[in-house]
This record gives structure tokens, C-alpha cells and sequence, in this order.
């Protein structure tokens, strides 16, 4: 989960209806939900933390009650927070790829700086499009979407470029609103000569297994690890390996939050996971092609936040995260602590030092 998911999820009255038409443009009518949840059903407010509520589907728990039915809304108001009238907007446009979850929020806030706001989809993810944070209400500028269905991906690029030349404003930004959409973010960004992070390294900022082997071949600390998409491949790896003890963690690898991510005690335990996790589609809805299998660490799990400009990396927030065995799962968030630098300098600091160099390697600069 990142920063800007903690604030999202909230049991009010709010209503969402995020629409591709209105003043903005033409598009499908988008409904409210919740973050890797297909259906909203909103429970009523308990001492519970924010991940166990947004990742529920994962853990087997089970929904209560509606808190209150989701309603179209025909004539939205722009912006519940603040509204910004047709007169305010900027003729400059900024493009979110995959403006799902937090890429809606990115989204929403390029909005209330009154630039044109164009939604684009990555691939054949229309059925992520409902995962809406709660109380937005705005409309695209306009919807595009890479064409999954021609054979040719470069033919499907160069339309899509085309549709977005097209436009009656100028872009200023390419953002990547979610995992999924950082690639053709890259790309699109580099394509128009935009502020951008350049497409050779963009697979080591998607791909987990090559964004670890590319910090480890930095020479930064990185954790043990295969790629496999036969069981064949793992057996070999573990009878190398001889985890001692077994400990070991098996994983989608393009999915997101704890998406089916699995601690293995034994190594029929690993060849469960690896057969209910290949072929499956994971939480991003895409199809796992391949298995994630790593060595289990011990210790706090941290999460640094940080934002980066023309290769120079400021520090936004550290946290601690609560990670506990809940609903039969092995990594439920039960919450997260701001870290204080006071409380451990020299910790607060060996994790600063250690994610800048790990954004540097892959190539992380805007």
C-alpha cells in the first residue's frame, strides 16, 4: 500500500461517480469502490486496520453488512472537495496511465490543480476501473486505452500516440497512476519528450525478480531469489538452496499488496503455492506467467516513501509496519506506525541511504 492509499478508505456518507463525460468529454460511467475489492460492501466502523479492510478479499474474511448502497449520480458537482469551475481549467493536459486506486487520486488531485485530466489504460483492465477511492467526483477529459486486441504492439503504441496528439491541449506530464501502468508511462512520456525516466530500465521497475537482480548487480544488499514457471526449476533452486530454517516465500510476480504472497514451511508447502499461484489471474488482473520465489526475511518490515526530481531523491515518511498470521494468511496488516527519526537516527538514516541508492539503480529519476 502506498502513502497516498491511507487516507482513501473511509465509512462516510460520501458518495463517488467518476465519469468519462460531462464537460470533460465522453466515456463510460465508473462506480465507487474500494481498492482490490470487486464488490463495496462497506462495514461499519470497528477498530480494524486500513489493509485488512482493503486486501479482505485475500484473507478469506468474511463482509457484514452494506453501510449503504451505491447510487449513479447524473449531474456530479466537480470535485467534492473543492470545485473547479470551466472558466479555471488549464488549456495543458496531464496523462494518468491506469487511473485505478491511487492513480485516481493522482488524478483527482491534477484536477483540482485545474489541468485537463486524460485517463489511460495500459491494456484490458476495464474490470480494475471500479477500483475507485471513496468520495471523488470528476470527469475525465478523456478515456484512451492501448488496443490489446491488434497482434502488432507497435501498431497499437503509434494509434494511441496518434489519439493523444489529437488532443486539443498540449500534454505537460505522463504519470503512471498504478504498477500496471509504469511501462507505457516510460514510453509515453519519452515518446512525447516529456519529464521522464526513459524506457531501458522500465522492466526493473515492474518486474520483481529483475528490479532485485538489477539492485544486486548494483552491489546493494538484495534478497535470494528465483523466477520459475516449472515446478522442475524451484525443485532445483531449493535442493541448491537447503533453506535452513525452511522458511520460504512464494509469490505472484507482477500482483500487487499481499496478493497471494505465501510463507512455506516444507517443500510440498512451496509446490501448493507455486500450483495455486502460476495461471491464476492476480490481483492487478493480469495472468501470473511465472512464480516469485524468495528467501523469508526476518526482522521489522519498513516502507520509505520518497519523490524524486531530475535524479535528486527527497525523503517523505518511513514506516513500521504490524504484519501478523490472521485469517489464514501469513502477512495481515493490522497497522503502521510513523517512524520518528529521533526514536533510531542511525536506523532512520541506514534506510534513507539504502533506498536512495536503491532508486538510483533503477534508474528512478522524475
Amino acid at each position: 500500500m502506498t502513502l497516498d492509499e491511507r487516507g482513501l478508505l473511509s465509512t462516510s456518507n460520501r458518495k463517488s461517480n467518476i465519469q468519462g463525460s460531462g464537460i470533460f468529454g465522453n466515456g463510460p460511467n465508473m462506480k465507487r469502490a474500494v481498492t482490490f475489492v470487486d464488490k463495496v460492501k462497506v462495514r461499519r466502523r470497528h477498530s480494524f486496520a486500513l489493509e485488512d479492510v482493503m486486501y479482505r478479499k485475500h484473507f478469506g474474511a468474511q463482509d457484514s453488512e452494506k453501510l449503504h448502497p451505491v447510487v449513479p449520480i447524473n449531474n456530479v458537482v466537480i470535485g467534492q472537495i473543492k470545485d473547479i469551475k470551466p472558466s479555471e481549467l488549464r488549456d495543458e493536459a496531464v496523462v494518468i496511465v491506469d487511473t485505478f486506486s491511487t492513480g485516481l487520486l493522482i488524478a483527482y488531485l491534477c484536477h483540482l490543480k485545474g489541468f485537463r485530466v486524460v485517463s489511460v489504460l495500459s491494456g484490458d483492465l476495464e474490470s480494475l476501473m471500479s477500483m475507485i477511492p471513496e468520495g471523488l467526483d470528476f470527469s475525465f477529459a478523456q478515456i484512451l486505452s492501448l488496443s490489446t486486441s491488434q497482434l502488432d504492439e507497435e501498431v497499437a503504441f503509434n494509434t494511441l500516440t496518434n489519439q493523444l496528439a489529437s488532443l486539443p491541449w498540449p500534454i505537460v506530464s505522463v504519470i503512471a497512476g498504478a504498477e500496471t501502468g509504469v511501462e507505457l508511462a516510460d514510453k509515453l512520456s519519452s515518446h512525447f519528450g516529456l519529464r521522464t525516466n526513459g524506457t531501458s530500465q522500465s522492466e526493473a521497475r515492474r518486474n520483481k525478480y529483475v528490479m532485485g537482480e538489477t539492485i544486486r548487480a548494483a552491489g546493494i544488499r538484495a534478497v535470494k531469489q528465483l523466477q520459475a514457471q516449472t515446478w522442475g526449476e524451484i525443485s532445483t533452486f531449493l535442493n541448491e538452496w537447503q533453506p535452513d530454517p525452511y522458511r520460504v516465500i512464494v509469490k505472484p510476480m507482477d500482483s500487487a499488496g499481499s496478493d497471494d504472497v505465501t510463507l512455506c514451511r516444507s517443500e510440498d508447502e512451496v509446490k501448493r503455492a507455486f500450483g495455486h499461484i502460476l495461471g491464476k489471474v492476480n490481483g492487478l488482473g493480469l495472468v501470473n506467467n511465472s512464480v516469485l520465489v524468495q528467501e523469508y526475511l526476518e526482522g521489522q518490515e519498513y516502507v520509505i516513501d520518497m519523490v524524486s526530481r531530475d535524479g535528486e531523491h527527497k525523503l517523505v515518511a518511513i514506516w513500521e509496519y504490524d504484519r501478523r498470521v490472521s485469517n489464514g494468511a501469513s502477512f495481515v496488516c493490522f497497522g503502521q506506525r510513523l517512524m520518528i527519526m529521533s526514536d533510531n537516527p542511525e536506523i532512520y538514516y541506514q534506510l534513507y541511504e539504502y533506498q536512495k541508492k536503491v532508486l538510483t539503480a533503477l534508474g528512478i529519476k522524475n
